[in-house]
């Protein structure tokens, strides 16, 4: 268990660099011959994944073997995760985090998909309440600007948050709170290389496989689409640029 590693050899501080070789072995080790065998397999279906997606999930300085050692978690997911858990200065975080999202979707997380970056506000920001100071308050700006988002969802919608709980994760709805939780970390940590000049096509790449559009290929349209009507009716809401892939950008400072 990750205790009796912590207990044993102490808090190790995590990188970019040595995340990937400490959550393989304490964390993602197959269970079996047959299990990585599986999972190999199902890791290099990625190749076929198109490249500007590939590109977003890998980030600039990590490889193909990065990527297989926390798979299914990619280099741009752990990259941000480092960020946080270091802003949290709980450098322990950043590998329970990881377990504990396997855990929590255990009967939901099938093999050939990667665990979207929007999971990150959840696990790391929506509910850490401790942090005093200039931090604190950047962490409940944050809150505060989701918060704000996720009410125009649910009235896009028509539902309240209970009845969206409940529905599959296919829903529209799911997919709105996805875009907003990415654009709120994006804002929240502008310096992370993943996040840094957010596109509508980033978003889509990060949450790779959770953001769908009814007309396969249309994904990124929908998103500037959802985009666009809020930042009509929320002013820390932005889109600029005329191209295909406008910036969103969601203001938490």
């Amino acid at each position: 268990s990750l205790k009796w590693w912590e207990d044993r050899f102490g808090t190790v501080t995590l990188s970019d660099s040595n995340l990937p070789v400490i959550a393989a072995r304490r964390v993602l080790w197959p269970r079996s011959d047959t299990a990585r065998a599986q999972i190999d397999a199902s890791f290099a279906a990625m190749d076929q994944v198109r490249e500007d997606i590939r590109a977003a999930l890998m980030t600039a300085s990590a490889d193909r073997e990065a990527f297989r050692r926390t798979y299914p978690f990619s280099p741009a997911f752990v990259e941000t995760l480092v960020a946080l858990s270091s802003a949290l200065q709980r450098d322990r975080t950043a590998l329970r985090i990881m377990q504990q999202l396997l855990v929590d979707q255990r009967d939901t997380l099938e093999l050939g998909q990667v665990g979207p970056l929007s999971d990150l506000y959840d696990a790391l920001v929506a509910d850490d309440q401790p942090m005093t100071g200039e931090l604190g308050t950047l962490w409940r700006n944050a809150q505060k600007v989701y918060g704000d988002i996720l009410r125009l969802i649910l009235e896009t919608h028509g539902l309240t948050e209970r009845q969206a709980v409940g529905l599959p994760p296919t829903h529209a709805v799911h997919r709105d709170q996805r875009i907003a939780k990415t654009m709120v970390l994006a804002a929240l940590m502008p310096e992370v290389e993943s996040l840094r000049e957010l596109t509508a096509r980033k978003i889509v790449a990060l949450n790779h496989g959770y953001i769908r559009s009814l007309v396969p290929g249309q994904e990124v349209t929908d998103v500037i689409g959802v985009v666009r009507r809020w930042a009509a009716r929320y002013g820390a809401i932005q889109l600029i640029g005329e191209d295909a892939s406008p910036v969103a950008l969601g203001q938490c400072h």
